[in-house]
């Protein structure tokens, strides 16, 4: 019998003990088994299996809890009756384990690596969603070896190879300092955001995400190793003369979000020269950071709501928003409230309720469904012209035109604590007692609209004029085919109606706004 030594996190133990109970043990089983019992857990195996597509069947859940983190050795008990195809899956997983410098134990993605060593249907399907065992257990940062697996049979060698570095005089030599230098800063930071969502925010999936974003960030050096570049053998820290500067801004901190936006656009601005100087050397490892940019941006939108969430600060929620879908049910393709869903799973900011026909108790019931449920999401939730709705239904806020109720009346209905948005169409409706009490602005329309008539279209000219320091909104008629005309003349928040509701996808196409408006340089 191989030799287990290692304990297993929770949520592995959790995984084995599943699976050592289920009736049939070929190594076809326990591969299928394995995987979709880690599917079920709240893991970053679970994670990287659900966003490749890959989704849990009628497997039972267990009953240990899902709270309890610490690693477990394996009960003596566990693995009495195991079959030989999953003893091996654990030994390897183990092996695995020992290679992971941030692992205590064996985890849950160790356990679906090793699968990749089975060759079985499962192996298959997840190479078919594009994932291998590279995704589940990256090389140790900072740590090169050539020392094989002890497994009981053959992994996929993935070890990186060592080779030589350039003379210093070389483009690649020169590169391979800067490489070094934004690899430690990337990785640092990402650490640090890291410790921030673990033990400040409590969020799990953020946790999931950046440690998902550093092991991609480890395994993409490995594409370096095919260049002639070793950039742990570039480092010169006598010769580097940035090492005694210190800019004043970088000696303190006033607040956890002070740290969560030094340390983002630290991991963004290395990700960008890791970018292009990796250009020099491989145009593989360049793409893959510049994707992992993307994901950093993301991440940090992500961080920054999720704070200020737990401030329960609209105003803050607010800031941190960048778009706002105008849902009304004639406009939907699918049903009204599968698009709410939708839009929430997309990552919406701001949800606004525009309905002109229902009854009052029709209007009633709907803005209090999509209040509980904007709510218990994290999404603000904006009733469209009635105050008196938005008291009763405990929205976040009321949107008013420049011909409803002013904004001055609108804060004696709904109190100091909630937020009034305004619709201007001209640089004079920015200003002013009723402009001075709004919390933030709808610009436009921009263009004409499948969703409203208006009278005159004051579009990007508009846009271009806005000089405010309250939040604003450009909307009218923005989709994904018009927006880079929209950013261009300096819009960083857009309002959409159609473009999201009219769509056979809601969620993917907020999906795509939301990556093209967090990808903008210095947007908010």
């Amino acid at each position: 019998m191989f030799s287990i030594d290692l304990p297993l996190t929770a949520s592995a133990a959790r995984v084995v003990d599943l699976v050592s109970r289920q009736p049939q043990q070929s190594t076809d089983d326990v591969a299928r088994h394995l995987v979709m019992a880690c599917v079920q857990e709240e893991s970053l195996a679970a994670s990287i299996l659900r966003s490749a597509g890959i989704d849990a069947d009628a497997l039972p859940r267990t009953k240990c809890s899902a709270n309890d983190q610490t690693a477990l050795p394996i009960p003596p008990t566990m693995l009495d009756n195991a079959s030989p195809a999953l003893l091996a899956v654990v030994s390897a997983a183990q092996s695995l384990a020992t290679r992971d410098l941030d692992q205590q134990g064996i985890s849950s993605e160790h356990l679906v690596a090793a699968v990749f060593a089975i060759d079985s249907p499962m192996r298959t399907e997840l190479l078919k969603h594009g994932l291998s065992s590279d995704h589940f257990s990256p090389p140790p940062e900072n740590s090169l070896s050539d020392t094989p697996l002890p497994v009981p049979f053959d992994l996929e060698d993935d070890t990186p190879s060592v080779v030589s570095v350039q003379a210093p005089s070389s483009p690649e030599s020169s590169a391979g300092r800067v490489l070094d230098a934004c690899l430690n800063r990337a990785r640092e930071g990402l650490r640090v955001l890291e410790d921030c969502a673990r033990f400040v925010l409590d969020a799990e999936t953020l946790v999931s995400e950046l440690k998902q974003l550093r092991h991609r960030l480890a395994f993409a050096e490995r594409l370096l190793s095919n260049s002639s570049v070793v950039v742990s053998e570039a480092r010169d820290v006598e010769g580097d003369v940035g090492t005694q500067l210190t800019a004043s801004g970088e000696t303190s901190r006033a607040t956890i979000s002070d740290i969560v936006e030094a340390n983002a656009r630290r991991v963004q601005e290395s990700l960008r020269s890791l970018e292009e100087f990796g250009k020099l050397v491989s145009v593989e490892f360049a793409a893959e950071m510049k994707q992992l940019r993307y994901c950093s941006y993301e991440v940090h939108q992500k961080m920054k709501f999720a704070h200020v969430v737990g401030t329960d600060n609209r105003r803050d929620r607010l800031q941190a928003s960048r778009l706002c879908v105008l849902i009304s049910e004639s406009g939907c393709q699918l049903p009204w409230r599968d698009v709410v869903h939708a839009c929430i799973d997309g990552g919406v900011d701001i949800i606004q309720l525009r309905e002109k026909s229902l009854s009052g108790q029709e209007l009633q019931d709907r803005a209090g469904w999509m209040s509980e449920t904007c709510r218990n999401a994290g999404t603000l939730f904006i009733v469209n012209d009635r105050c008196d709705l938005a008291v009763s239904a405990d929205a976040d806020g009321v949107h008013l035109g420049q011909d409803d109720v002013s904004v001055v009346a609108a804060r004696k209905i709904i109190g100091s604590d909630r937020l009034v948005g305004l619709s201007t169409h001209q640089p004079t409706d920015l200003t002013g007692v009723n402009a001075d009490a709004a919390d933030y602005f709808g610009a436009g329309p921009v263009f004409s609209s499948v969703t409203k008539e208006f009278y005159t279209i004051p579009g990007l000219d508009y846009i271009r004029q806005i000089q405010t320091d309250r939040p604003w909104f450009a909307i009218g008629g923005i989709n994904e085919r018009r927006l880079d005309d929209v950013l261009q003349v300096g819009a960083e928040r857009i309002a959409v109606a159609s473009a999201v509701t009219a769509a056979a996808d809601p969620g993917g196409a907020v999906r795509g706004l939301q990556k093209r408006l967090v990808s903008q340089p210095g947007n908010l």
